[in-house]
Protein backbone atom coordinates (compact mmCIF):
# COMPACT_ATOMS: atom_id res chain seq x y z
CA UNK A 1 0.00 0.00 0.00
CA UNK A 2 0.90 3.55 -0.63
CA UNK A 3 1.90 5.79 2.26
CA UNK A 4 2.01 9.51 3.03
CA UNK A 5 4.85 10.86 2.72
CA UNK A 6 5.80 13.46 6.32
CA UNK A 7 8.74 15.95 7.67
CA UNK A 8 11.07 14.56 10.09
CA UNK A 9 10.37 16.08 13.14
CA UNK A 10 13.60 17.05 15.38
CA UNK A 11 15.35 14.13 17.79
CA UNK A 12 14.24 14.27 21.94
CA UNK A 13 17.53 14.76 23.03
CA UNK A 14 19.71 16.76 25.79
CA UNK A 15 18.78 19.95 25.12
CA UNK A 16 21.28 21.11 27.44
CA UNK A 17 24.20 20.06 25.22
CA UNK A 18 22.47 20.05 21.54
CA UNK A 19 20.46 22.73 19.56
CA UNK A 20 18.65 20.91 17.07
CA UNK A 21 16.62 24.13 16.03
CA UNK A 22 17.58 23.55 12.36
CA UNK A 23 15.82 20.33 12.08
CA UNK A 24 12.68 21.46 12.88
CA UNK A 25 10.05 20.66 10.07
CA UNK A 26 12.36 19.09 8.00
CA UNK A 27 11.24 18.17 4.95
CA UNK A 28 12.06 15.51 2.81
CA UNK A 29 15.40 15.02 1.30
CA UNK A 30 16.56 18.02 2.91
CA UNK A 31 19.35 17.74 5.55
CA UNK A 32 19.78 20.12 8.83
CA UNK A 33 22.73 20.48 11.37
CA UNK A 34 22.89 19.50 14.93
CA UNK A 35 25.01 21.71 16.63
CA UNK A 36 26.56 22.02 20.48
CA UNK A 37 25.02 24.48 22.62
CA UNK A 38 26.48 26.96 24.43
CA UNK A 39 28.49 26.58 27.03
CA UNK A 40 29.78 23.10 25.35
CA UNK A 41 31.97 22.90 22.10
CA UNK A 42 32.46 20.15 19.62
CA UNK A 43 31.91 19.97 16.14
CA UNK A 44 28.45 20.08 14.19
CA UNK A 45 26.66 17.34 12.73
CA UNK A 46 24.34 16.36 9.63
CA UNK A 47 21.44 14.71 9.70
CA UNK A 48 18.89 14.22 6.45
CA UNK A 49 14.97 13.51 6.36
CA UNK A 50 14.74 10.51 3.85
CA UNK A 51 13.30 10.58 -0.14
CA UNK A 52 10.16 9.01 0.78
CA UNK A 53 9.81 9.76 4.41
CA UNK A 54 6.27 8.42 6.10
CA UNK A 55 7.96 8.34 9.54
CA UNK A 56 7.67 11.37 11.47
CA UNK A 57 10.26 10.68 13.67
CA UNK A 58 12.29 8.67 10.43
CA UNK A 59 15.23 12.00 10.91
CA UNK A 60 18.62 9.91 10.17
CA UNK A 61 20.83 11.37 12.26
CA UNK A 62 24.18 11.45 14.96
CA UNK A 63 25.02 13.72 17.54
CA UNK A 64 28.18 15.97 17.76
CA UNK A 65 30.73 14.89 20.33
CA UNK A 66 30.37 18.07 22.73
CA UNK A 67 32.54 18.92 25.79
CA UNK A 68 32.62 21.26 29.01
CA UNK A 69 36.13 23.90 28.00
CA UNK A 70 37.95 23.36 30.90
CA UNK A 71 37.92 26.98 31.41
CA UNK A 72 34.58 27.88 31.39
CA UNK A 73 32.89 29.52 34.36
CA UNK A 74 29.58 27.78 35.46
CA UNK A 75 30.03 29.69 39.06
CA UNK A 76 27.83 30.01 40.88
CA UNK A 77 28.56 27.09 42.25
CA UNK A 78 25.17 26.38 44.40
CA UNK A 79 25.70 25.27 47.98
CA UNK A 80 25.43 21.03 48.27
CA UNK A 81 27.51 20.65 45.03
CA UNK A 82 30.96 20.46 43.99
CA UNK A 83 32.28 20.19 39.82
CA UNK A 84 34.78 17.71 38.75
CA UNK A 85 36.30 16.88 36.24
CA UNK A 86 33.48 13.63 36.09
CA UNK A 87 31.11 16.20 35.93
CA UNK A 88 28.44 17.84 39.13
CA UNK A 89 28.96 15.89 42.32
CA UNK A 90 27.21 16.05 45.83
CA UNK A 91 29.26 18.30 48.14
CA UNK A 92 30.82 16.60 51.07
CA UNK A 93 28.15 16.29 53.90
CA UNK A 94 25.40 15.81 51.12
CA UNK A 95 23.86 13.06 49.29
CA UNK A 96 21.09 12.08 46.46
CA UNK A 97 20.13 11.29 43.40
CA UNK A 98 21.78 13.42 41.73
CA UNK A 99 20.35 15.26 38.16
CA UNK A 100 21.10 17.95 35.99
CA UNK A 101 18.99 20.24 34.44
CA UNK A 102 18.44 23.25 31.95
CA UNK A 103 18.25 26.88 32.96
CA UNK A 104 17.72 29.60 30.47
CA UNK A 105 19.35 33.52 31.68
CA UNK A 106 16.67 36.09 31.95
CA UNK A 107 15.50 37.83 28.56
CA UNK A 108 18.33 40.68 27.74
CA UNK A 109 21.11 38.98 29.55
CA UNK A 110 23.50 36.22 27.95
CA UNK A 111 20.72 34.28 25.58
CA UNK A 112 22.74 31.11 27.59
CA UNK A 113 21.08 27.80 28.68
CA UNK A 114 23.11 27.25 32.05
CA UNK A 115 23.21 23.70 33.58
CA UNK A 116 22.30 23.58 37.21
CA UNK A 117 22.95 20.65 39.27
CA UNK A 118 19.51 19.22 41.70
CA UNK A 119 18.80 16.55 43.77
CA UNK A 120 21.61 16.38 46.54
CA UNK A 121 20.23 17.52 50.39
CA UNK A 122 21.85 17.25 53.42
CA UNK A 123 23.15 13.83 54.56
CA UNK A 124 23.52 13.54 58.69
CA UNK A 125 22.68 11.35 61.56
CA UNK A 126 18.58 10.97 62.39
CA UNK A 127 19.44 11.57 66.05
CA UNK A 128 22.28 12.71 68.70
CA UNK A 129 21.84 12.34 72.00
CA UNK A 130 23.21 14.88 74.85
CA UNK A 131 27.00 14.66 75.70
CA UNK A 132 27.56 14.42 79.59
CA UNK A 133 31.38 15.29 80.46
CA UNK A 134 32.58 12.71 83.48
CA UNK A 135 35.90 14.58 83.78
CA UNK A 136 36.01 16.27 86.79
CA UNK A 137 39.30 18.00 85.24
CA UNK A 138 38.92 21.42 83.76
CA UNK A 139 39.28 22.34 79.99
CA UNK A 140 39.22 18.17 80.21
CA UNK A 141 36.02 16.19 78.96
CA UNK A 142 35.28 12.35 78.89
CA UNK A 143 32.39 10.50 78.08
CA UNK A 144 30.17 8.85 75.37
CA UNK A 145 28.36 10.75 72.63
CA UNK A 146 25.22 8.51 70.98
CA UNK A 147 23.46 8.73 67.58
CA UNK A 148 21.58 7.21 64.75
CA UNK A 149 22.26 6.62 61.21
CA UNK A 150 22.66 9.28 58.61
CA UNK A 151 19.19 10.65 56.88
CA UNK A 152 18.53 12.56 53.72
CA UNK A 153 15.48 14.78 53.58
CA UNK A 154 12.92 11.64 52.89
CA UNK A 155 14.76 9.67 54.88
CA UNK A 156 17.02 7.22 56.67
CA UNK A 157 20.45 5.56 54.79
CA UNK A 158 23.87 5.16 54.75
CA UNK A 159 24.17 3.52 51.29
CA UNK A 160 27.00 5.98 50.81
CA UNK A 161 28.18 6.59 54.58
CA UNK A 162 31.62 5.58 54.84
CA UNK A 163 32.13 6.29 58.19
CA UNK A 164 31.17 8.98 61.41
CA UNK A 165 33.20 11.48 62.81
CA UNK A 166 32.85 14.02 65.99
CA UNK A 167 34.91 17.10 66.11
CA UNK A 168 35.08 20.23 68.35
CA UNK A 169 33.19 23.17 67.02
CA UNK A 170 33.12 27.44 67.36
CA UNK A 171 30.48 29.06 68.06
CA UNK A 172 29.98 29.54 63.89
CA UNK A 173 29.82 25.65 63.79
CA UNK A 174 33.37 25.16 62.01
CA UNK A 175 35.35 21.69 63.20
CA UNK A 176 38.69 22.57 65.00
CA UNK A 177 41.08 20.20 64.50
CA UNK A 178 41.00 16.18 63.91
CA UNK A 179 38.30 14.46 64.82
CA UNK A 180 38.01 13.36 68.06
CA UNK A 181 36.65 9.87 67.23
CA UNK A 182 36.06 8.12 63.85
CA UNK A 183 32.99 5.31 64.06
CA UNK A 184 33.06 2.67 61.61
CA UNK A 185 29.49 2.56 59.63
CA UNK A 186 27.68 -0.94 60.92
CA UNK A 187 28.08 -3.63 58.56
CA UNK A 188 24.19 -3.38 57.48
CA UNK A 189 22.45 -0.37 56.41
CA UNK A 190 20.14 0.87 58.79
CA UNK A 191 16.76 1.26 57.31
CA UNK A 192 15.18 3.31 60.50
CA UNK A 193 16.23 5.68 62.95
CA UNK A 194 17.87 4.14 66.05
CA UNK A 195 18.55 6.92 68.41
CA UNK A 196 21.45 4.64 69.77
CA UNK A 197 22.80 3.02 67.24
CA UNK A 198 26.72 4.53 67.33
CA UNK A 199 28.70 5.20 70.38
CA UNK A 200 31.66 7.57 69.98
CA UNK A 201 34.03 7.33 72.91
CA UNK A 202 35.94 10.37 74.12
CA UNK A 203 38.79 9.94 76.34
CA UNK A 204 40.60 13.19 77.99
CA UNK A 205 40.00 15.11 75.47
CA UNK A 206 41.39 18.82 75.72
CA UNK A 207 39.00 21.54 74.98
CA UNK A 208 40.12 24.05 72.81
CA UNK A 209 39.73 27.75 74.02
CA UNK A 210 37.09 28.69 71.17
CA UNK A 211 35.08 25.19 71.25
CA UNK A 212 31.21 25.95 71.56
CA UNK A 213 29.97 22.51 71.34
CA UNK A 214 30.57 19.24 69.56
CA UNK A 215 29.48 17.81 66.01
CA UNK A 216 28.87 14.12 64.41
CA UNK A 217 29.42 14.83 60.53
CA UNK A 218 28.67 11.54 58.50
CA UNK A 219 31.77 10.76 55.77
CA UNK A 220 30.60 10.12 52.11
CA UNK A 221 34.62 10.63 51.00
CA UNK A 222 37.98 11.74 51.66
CA UNK A 223 37.08 15.42 51.64
CA UNK A 224 36.22 17.01 54.85
CA UNK A 225 32.33 18.09 55.57
CA UNK A 226 31.46 20.60 57.39
CA UNK A 227 27.82 19.64 57.50
CA UNK A 228 26.46 17.61 60.24
CA UNK A 229 24.59 17.75 63.95
CA UNK A 230 25.99 20.13 66.59
CA UNK A 231 25.02 19.71 70.34
CA UNK A 232 26.28 21.51 72.96
CA UNK A 233 28.78 20.41 76.63
CA UNK A 234 29.12 21.88 80.03
CA UNK A 235 32.60 21.11 81.03
CA UNK A 236 32.45 18.86 84.27
CA UNK A 237 34.49 21.40 86.89
CA UNK A 238 36.45 20.01 90.29
CA UNK A 239 34.56 20.07 93.39
CA UNK A 240 35.05 23.37 95.44
CA UNK A 241 37.04 22.66 98.53
CA UNK A 242 35.16 23.19 102.03
CA UNK A 243 36.58 26.61 103.48
CA UNK A 244 38.92 26.37 106.21
CA UNK A 245 38.17 28.21 109.21
CA UNK A 246 40.30 30.87 110.08
CA UNK A 247 43.00 30.10 113.50
CA UNK A 248 42.11 31.53 116.81
CA UNK A 249 44.01 34.00 118.25
CA UNK A 250 47.05 34.03 120.39
CA UNK A 251 45.33 36.28 123.28
CA UNK A 252 41.79 34.13 122.73
CA UNK A 253 44.22 30.99 123.19
CA UNK A 254 46.16 32.03 126.45
CA UNK A 255 42.69 32.96 128.23
CA UNK A 256 41.68 29.45 127.62
CA UNK A 257 44.35 28.34 129.26
CA UNK A 258 44.31 30.86 132.06
CA UNK A 259 40.63 29.55 133.18
CA UNK A 260 41.09 25.65 133.28
CA UNK A 261 44.14 26.48 135.48
CA UNK A 262 41.93 28.50 137.84
CA UNK A 263 39.38 25.35 137.31
CA UNK A 264 41.61 23.06 138.28
CA UNK A 265 43.10 24.65 141.14
CA UNK A 266 39.51 25.67 142.92
CA UNK A 267 38.67 21.77 142.59
CA UNK A 268 41.59 20.76 144.17
CA UNK A 269 41.58 23.22 147.54
CA UNK A 270 37.70 22.38 147.75
CA UNK A 271 39.10 18.99 148.02
CA UNK A 272 42.02 18.96 150.42
CA UNK A 273 39.39 21.58 152.65
CA UNK A 274 37.13 18.89 152.55
CA UNK A 275 39.63 16.29 154.50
Amino acid sequence: GCARIRNCIAPAVDTCKYDTSDCLGLGPWQNCQIRCRSPYVGNATLASCPRFNSDPAGLVYELPVCVLPLDVDLLPVPRGYMRTTYGWRCAPGYDGALVTQCERSAPGADCRTHITPAGCSMLVPCDVGDFVDIDARTDIISGNLTFGPAQLSYGVTEVNVRNYQVYFVDRCNQTLGEPLDTVVKGPTDLACCRAHAYTAALVSEQVPPDAQGLVVLASTSSLSSAIGVVVQFQDLQPPTPAPTPPPAPASASRASVHVCLVVVLTMALRHFSEL
